[in-house]
């Protein structure tokens, strides 16, 4: 146990409290300080998220004001990321950060892969040394200054200074405490932010949210990211970058996206978008397979969609187009007429053919009546919720009122529309339905079944003979046309005389088709095989460049070729798929260029090789691997085993 822990200052880190506490003790040697307070002797003190927790707690003396929830959230990185964590890689990150890595946070948090560049050295803002000074009488390391892509000071609107002192580099930075009193000698000019130029204004609001993700942390603290994709949808399609059934557009999110971001900042911060390339981050962002994304990804999203975190996170989990619960019962003989009774209701997508937009369609069912009743959303006002266009069923409160209304004769047909909120004419067919009197006769006050079925066959001979009437003037007048225009195919009857056709198509569509001219089968003639053999040369000319291309993607993975990612280079995706059997020379160099998993894998040996000799290090197997991000299934077959074993053979030079 220790005698004594130093306190806190706000927004320091772990490691600076520990750095303090080792010059105030003045420690032999830094390995004794690390032992005494994380009980290790060998492996590295990691700056921005701190394993060991709580050997540092139980060994703190009695009667201290650490816990460690305090520590996490105050003294290290971990607010930052928490709001983007599912409850669950939370609780493992917890566990990492209480004992000794097994996994490791950074792997968990999907830094080893991430493409944001990585701080190497501590940095700090010149503003905030004086004020320290000023107010602590000494300076320390703040966290909020050691976030990656973030280069400015959020307080005091200025750009981070870097100082010398390594806080990645394992080698260089190996149990090392070094107080930013003892490395910040000679502190630089302040450099201010130029509000007016774009580079300088956007960053300046990313930096003011992650300063809110730290400052809030108490409420972030309870904030998941199990449903932050469904918030984005629902989002996305009030501003029309989703349909309606959840698909996002992505094609016209990326236009918005750099339309609203410079390529320079993009390059800067690690996000760079090629709109070409299909597999870029924000096109695999919205993809359940993408696994954890980096937050400031999500910051970026949403300064684009200009929301705060904290608005953000009290968005319902999933589009509402109809608002929050609940919803009135429109059943106007119902005890709980437009009272807000319907807790829940039943949305799918809707497509309207003559605006070739897609809505959402909305079912509404009263508990109390099971009158149920749709509408098309989504609500622009709360008299929207008001109105209905169809109504699914009426229930058995209706259909009693009504029965009771037909029997009653001193009761007009006006003052029954008024009351069931329906036109006659529909009225009359539920009358049917219910087996009531057709028409209803004021002058006979009971009917016998007999008496019914003869009404009701009359009323059916009434509209027959209608119908009848008009079916034979369309027959006829479709006769005509055929006969005036000799040789008119399917397709021009249906353009040129459509009311007459779509009639019969709908109410006499066996005669119709009897009657319609024969369908022309479509003569492909010399120039069928002539196409194909055309279309087999272009593309197989076109492969090569495709897969030379494909190969030089790098960042953040090579890609594998395959044949849809041909097709979708080439724009003959489906030909590809659906048609290649006709396309014999372009199937040949397919079987031949198209990448197996194992090929694929030894090309990313090679990849990982490349990288690190260029950076002239010589990792571990296990580091090699991880840079792989290989299945065990991968990892286990003799010829990858052997090209890794190679690979790892020739970096050993720089060991």
């Amino acid at each position: 146990m220790i005698g004594f822990f130093p306190d806190p200052y706000p927004d320091e880190l772990l490691c600076s409290i520990s750095a303090r506490y080792q010059k105030i003790v003045q420690y032999e040697t830094e390995l004794i300080a690390v032992q005494d307070l994380f009980g290790v002797v060998k492996g590295n003190f990691v700056v921005d998220l701190p394993n060991r927790l709580q050997y540092l707690l139980d060994h703190l003396p009695k009667g201290h004001n650490y816990c460690f929830e305090s520590l996490i959230y105050n003294n290290t990185l971990f607010p930052f990321y928490s709001p983007f964590l599912t409850k669950e890689r939370k609780t493992r990150i917890f566990e990492e950060m209480a004992g000794s890595y097994k996994i490791g946070v950074h792997k968990l948090l999907g830094l080893t892969s991430s493409t944001i560049p990585l701080q190497k050295y501590m940095r700090y803002c010149p503003l905030c040394v004086q004020e320290d000074k000023d107010t602590y009488g000494e300076t320390y390391w703040h966290r909020s200054h050691q976030i990656d892509g973030i280069d400015i000071c959020a307080k005091h609107r200025v750009f981070l200074e870097q100082t010398n002192i390594f806080c990645r580099n394992r080698d260089l930075y190996r149990n090392r405490f070094l107080a930013a009193e003892q490395a910040i000698t000679d502190i630089s000019e302040p450099r201010p932010l130029n509000l007016s130029d774009e580079y300088h204004f956007i960053i300046d609001r990313i930096a003011s949210l992650v300063q809110s993700l730290f400052v809030e942390y108490e409420y972030f603290s309870d904030c998941y990211s199990d449903q932050t994709i469904n918030r984005y949808r629902s989002i996305f399609i009030e501003r029309d970058l989703a349909s309606y059934s959840g698909r996002i557009r992505v094609e016209k999110l990326i236009i918005s996206f750099m339309e609203k971001y410079p390529d320079q900042l993009l390059q800067r911060l690690g996000l760079e978008i090629n709109p070409k390339e299909p597999h870029n981050w924000l096109s695999l962002f919205f993809r359940p397979s993408s696994g954890i994304q980096h937050p400031l990804k999500h910051l970026l999203l949403l300064d684009f969609l200009e929301i705060h975190p904290l608005n953000f996170f009290q968005l319902p989990e999933n589009y509402r187009p109809f608002g929050e619960a609940n919803w009135p019962c429109l059943n106007p003989v119902c005890p709980d007429y437009k009272q807000m009774v319907i807790s829940d209701y039943h949305s799918k997508p809707y497509y309207c053919k003559k605006t070739k937009i897609v809505k959402p369609i909305g079912t509404f069912s009263c508990p109390v009546c099971q009158f149920t009743y749709q509408r098309v959303g989504p609500d622009v006002s709360l008299s929207d919720r008001f109105q209905f266009y169809l109504i699914s069923f009426h229930g058995k409160i209706w259909d009693d009122n009504l029965v009771k209304l037909w029997n009653d004769f001193s009761i007009t047909q006006k003052e029954i529309t008024k009351k069931l909120g329906l036109d006659w004419r529909t009225i009359e067919k539920h009358a049917i339905r219910l087996d009531l009197s057709i028409p209803r006769d004021c002058r006979y006050k009971t009917r016998t079944r007999e008496d019914k079925k003869i009404l009701l066959v009359s009323l059916k001979k009434q509209c027959s003979t209608v119908n009848s009437e008009k079916l034979d003037s369309y027959r006829t007048s479709f006769l005509e046309i055929l006969k005036d225009n000799e040789g008119i195919t399917r397709t021009q009857l249906k353009e040129i005389f459509y009311r007459e056709y779509n009639w019969l198509s709908e109410n006499d569509r066996p005669w119709l088709e009897a009657n319609l001219p024969p369908s022309k089968k479509r003569y492909y003639g010399d120039s069928y095989e002539s196409y194909w053999h055309e279309r087999d040369l272009l593309i197989v000319n076109q492969i090569p460049d495709v897969v030379v291309k494909i190969k030089q993607i790098s960042k953040p993975r090579p890609i594998r070729i395959t044949l849809a990612l041909i097709g979708r280079e080439l724009g003959c995706k489906s030909t590809l798929q659906t048609k290649l059997s006709k396309l014999p020379k372009t199937k040949k160099l397919l079987d031949e260029v198209i990448e197996t998993l194992e090929q694929f894998s030894i090309r990313r040996i090679w990849w990982a090789f490349d990288l690190f000799n260029q950076e002239k290090i010589c990792p571990t197997k296990s580091q090699f691997l991880l840079k792989l991000n290989f299945e065990q299934s991968v990892k286990e077959k003799p010829l990858i085993q052997k090209n890794v074993s190679e690979a790892l053979q020739l970096l050993d030079v720089y060991r």
